[in-house]
């Protein structure tokens, strides 16, 4: 049996309710009374949420210790906050939003997101900004984190102590969600934007002007602009300022791993398997070094609802009628789940390994072509255990070429169940198809190894819509070319077939 591909290893627990959105779920909520610093209850109090909005209420405080504060006389306090982010975050294609001083996000455990400056620019002109992380990294305490004036406790840079960063082989975890809705990731996730390609650091945008002195500044388009003189590369070494930064214009040749100019992008992770814009922390290769923006970059990707900027931003009220999630982790913890592709036979092998199952019925193997629509497969008997590991495997005996979406759901005794993130698996057609590049900003190749293949292509939205048809007859010589410039940015299928011959079902993102 040739094996064509081994995916993904990842870490996870089960979660009730997991058909709700991550902005939702992703919260780590205080359900045992923790308190972090000076006996501040910690994490997230509650989530609310209706069918437009979702409701954190926080003290800013996490659990894990924080401080001493060297040469910094503030100290954190209870924000008593709430803050608000829309359950459907949409592209902001005005006029940008500043991502502005103080919070602009919030971290998974309530601690605030802050971006790359402090408040202090070069002689108060407001034209040389000065870098948070070189400027007051001094002030940081273990955990990469400071309380301002006001007593908010947050983070410039990457907050190590939210999430195991060292963990460089498998996507990583959300960890918050910026105050356009859209979620915040850590430093690693699938190279191509796609799903595929393997997990590497993901590559900040920016990079340190080739200057001299500070007489000029640039914006993300590239256009230069003559500003009042700053202190000289020789007093002030470059870095010190945000604007000695610029946003490099070469990206398509450096790889898809480089982020855009608001440290983020349109991609498929393993909480959004029909893709989402997502930010990411950026660092530097050797794991601790953080590498600037930081988190979020200039400017937010998405359209910012009122409710948390400002000076009473964060100080929401809850509509009535919300809904409270409530869903705790259960006792049944899935330690790993992987998927084995085969080339010839199209089959798929899952293998799930469980540990203290105590309320197991049977759990449900389902798969999707779209990563949206699952289909039952089987149904696993569980076997039940306490303390103990158990290992279940399913073969796929029906794969399709492309992309096969798969997903594992456990029924409890009570009727309740829980399902796992999304895992994809691509499945290669030996003699098959090709489809190239992806991502991809304007158009594909589709290349047949049998050129004496004559097929006709589909191209659908996420909805299902064909949105545009290549015929066979308009010029075959084993390659199609497909101009997808003129359709909006985000995700499409291409269904290759021969009339009701399916040869492959490929997802493309098409983005800026």
């Amino acid at each position: 049996m040739e094996k064509a591909i081994t995916l993904i290893f990842v870490c996870l627990n089960f979660l009730a309710n997991a058909q709700l959105s991550p902005v939702i779920t992703s919260w780590i909520r205080n359900t045992t009374n923790l308190v972090g610093y000076n006996s501040i209850p910690a994490n997230v109090q509650t989530v609310q949420y209706n069918t437009t909005d979702v409701y954190v209420s926080c003290t800013g405080v996490p659990s894990y210790t924080i401080g001493p504060w060297a040469n910094n006389p503030n100290i954190p306090t209870n924000g008593n906050w709430i803050y608000k982010f829309t359950r459907s975050p949409t592209r902001n294609t005005g006029a940008l939003t500043i991502v502005g001083l103080g919070h602009v996000g919030v971290f998974s455990n309530g601690v605030a997101v802050y971006n790359s400056k402090d408040a202090m620019s070069y002689n108060n002109g407001g034209n040389w900004n000065q870098d948070a992380y070189i400027n007051e990294g001094i002030s940081f305490d273990a955990c990469k984190g400071h309380p301002g004036p006001s007593g908010e406790y947050h983070h410039h840079i990457n907050p190590s102590c939210l999430y195991n960063q060292n963990n460089t082989t498998n996507h990583s975890p959300i960890i918050g969600y910026a105050f356009d809705g859209f979620p915040i990731y850590g430093a690693y996730a699938y190279k191509n934007s796609d799903g595929t390609g393997g997990i590497t650091r993901m590559k900040s945008g920016f990079v340190k002007r080739n200057i001299t002195t500070r007489t000029t500044q640039v914006d993300t388009l590239g256009n230069v602009t003559t500003v009042a003189t700053g202190p000289t590369i020789a007093t002030k070494a470059l870095g010190t300022y945000v604007e000695d930064y610029e946003y490099r214009k070469n990206l398509d040749n450096l790889g898809n791993d480089y982020l855009d100019s608001h440290n983020g992008r349109f991609c498929i992770t393993p909480d959004y398997p029909n893709g989402t814009y997502a930010y990411f922390i950026t660092i530097a290769s050797d794991g601790t070094i953080p590498e600037y923006p930081y988190t979020l970059g200039i400017t937010y990707w998405g359209t910012v609802p009122t409710g948390n900027t400002g000076p009473t931003g964060g100080k929401n009220t809850v509509p009535s009628g919300t809904t409270t999630y409530n869903a705790t982790t259960i006792a049944l913890e899935i330690t790993s789940f992987t998927a084995e592709a085969f080339v010839i036979e199209h089959k798929v092998k899952l293998e799930w390994i469980t540990h203290n199952e105590t309320t197991t019925n049977y759990f449900l193997v389902e798969r999707s072509l779209d990563g949206e629509n699952f289909t039952p497969l089987s149904k696993i008997q569980g076997l039940g255990s306490k303390g103990i590991t158990r290992t279940y495997s399913f073969i796929d005996e029906n794969a399709v070429s492309g992309v096969n979406y798969y997903r594992v759901k456990q029924i409890d005794l009570d009727g309740s169940f829980y399902s796992s993130r999304v895992q994809t698996v691509l499945v290669k057609e030996k003699g098959g198809v090709a489809v190239f590049p992806n991502p991809t900003r304007s158009e594909v190749f589709i290349k047949f190894q049998d050129v004496s293949i004559e097929a006709d292509v589909d191209i659908l939205d996420l909805t299902g819509k064909i949105v545009k048809i290549i015929n066979h007859t308009d010029g075959w010589n084993g390659t199609y070319r497909a101009d997808l410039s003129a359709l909006p940015r985000g995700i499409y299928f291409l269904k290759i077939h021969q009339d009701d011959k399916v040869f492959r079902t490929a997802k493309v993102v098409l983005q800026d």
